[in-house]
């Protein structure tokens, strides 16, 4: 393999005049606090999901609707989430992720999100019509990951408004931390 030669004096000062006028991109797929008096959290550990989880929802398609709460949430307060009538405190979006990529970002906005105290979160799949697959990979591994994380309470595909069959709007369970 070549090795590039060494940048010249005047290469070097062309790319730093070409530079100087960049500015970083801020970050996708990161949690939008509401406020700035958050607690720092500990880093999210890396995930493994279990075999058994794996295919027990049933496939879904793109236009279909995810829908599961877990026994004891209150139908008044499933029908608000069904409605989009709690307030979203942080949204993701899976999309352009591939599925480990997205797993592991999911995993890690749940656990911060429940460490910040947010109750009720989205997270944005796609309706996953762009590859011609009859069921969408992301919505229906989504729709199987959050059936099985303790966190979640509910969730409910969003109203029209909020990005209809294309994004998913969660209720979480509040943080021990949260609660002393």
């Amino acid at each position: 393999m070549k090795k590039n030669p060494p940048l010249t004096q005047e290469d070097s000062e062309l790319f730093h005049q070409a530079v100087t006028l960049v500015k970083p991109l801020k970050p996708r797929n990161q949690i939008t606090p509401p406020h700035s008096t958050l607690k720092p959290i500990k880093r999210a550990p890396v995930f493994y999901e279990d075999a058994a989880c794996l295919e027990t929802a049933p496939l879904v398609k793109g236009d279909e609707i995810l829908s599961y709460r877990r026994e004891g949430i209150q139908h008044r307060v499933f029908k608000k989430l069904k409605q989009g009538d709690f307030s979203v405190d942080a949204r993701l979006d899976l999309h352009g992720l591939r599925v480990g990529e997205a797993q592991q970002a999911v995993f890690r906005f749940l656990l911060q999100s429940v460490a910040r105290g947010f109750y009720c979160v989205s997270i944005i799949h796609g309706k996953g019509a762009g590859r011609g697959e009859t069921y969408p990979v992301l919505k229906n591994k989504l729709n199987n990951l959050l059936r099985h994380r303790q966190e979640v309470l509910a969730f409910h595909s969003s109203p029209r408004h909020q990005g209809g069959v294309g994004a998913v709007n969660i209720l979480l369970r509040r943080s021990q931390e949260n609660d002393e």
